[in-house]
């Protein structure tokens, strides 16, 4: 979705110069850090979560707070030594962070590319990740289980898809294949035809009616000051 104005716009900032690793005792990078991105004007503020899954690999979210970012998974996470590299895409074009952690794991220093634009960005480590549960919403009717298309500004294509759980919950993603093209997690709440779609990752929401004719959900995407019309349809089963 149309996050590109919104996420990692870092000014007019952000793939990567990668620094070698000679010999580095490595370093666990996992852990809540905050720090910001250095553009030419100011600092931008970001926050990133590190954790590992049970597999043993690393995965993460990224934060941007002052542009309603928080929690958006991060596409890839690798590390060598104490070379850290992560991928945020917020757009189409993805910005790739590559830092060196201190020695004594308190720091990160490095690069943020994006196209031509390479910016320094600094993390100072705050503790425990501060992983963030997929949301897990009341059960839904079964005429919204499914994949809905739709598209933001006639331009922004998103695909929707909502299912009930075993466990007697439902929960959803968002996607925009031509954006960020990861999927976000999204709550869900239904009351009879209403439904509304809250996507907390990049300060998003859908609110809409359930069309009994032509089985479509038609309402309004919001996002920061936009107010855009979006209309979902469901694709065949």
């Amino acid at each position: 979705m149309r996050v590109a104005t919104r996420l990692v716009v870092f000014a007019s900032c952000l793939l990567v110069s990668a620094t070698p690793t000679y010999a580095q005792s490595p370093v666990d990078p996992s852990g809540h850090w905050e720090g910001f991105v250095q553009v030419p004007d100011r600092a931008i503020s970001i926050e990133l979560d590190l954790a590992k899954k049970p597999s043993g690999e690393l995965a993460g979210t990224f934060a941007q707070p002052e542009q309603g970012v928080r929690a958006l998974p991060l596409m890839t996470v690798t590390t060598e030594g104490r070379n850290v590299r992560f991928i945020v895409k917020g757009s189409e074009q993805p910005s790739t962070f590559a830092g060196i952690v201190a020695a004594d794991g308190k720091t990160m220093n490095g690069e943020v590319t994006l196209g031509e634009y390479v910016v320094p960005f600094q993390l100072t480590r705050m503790g425990d990740a501060r992983v963030t549960a997929a949301p897990r919403s009341p059960r839904i009717d079964s005429a919204l289980e499914g994949t809905w298309n739709g598209a933001i500004n006639s331009a922004m294509r998103v695909i929707v898809k909502m299912a009930n759980q075993a466990d007697g919950t439902s929960a959803g993603t968002i996607v925009s294949p031509y954006g960020s093209a990861t999927e976000i997690p999204i709550a869900i709440a239904q009351t009879g035809t209403r439904v509304a779609l809250d996507v907390d990752a990049i300060g998003g929401r859908f609110e809409g009616e359930l069309d009994a004719a032509t089985g479509q959900l038609v309402g309004t995407w919001r996002q920061a000051t936009s107010s855009l019309p979006l209309t979902l349809t469901r694709a065949p089963k």
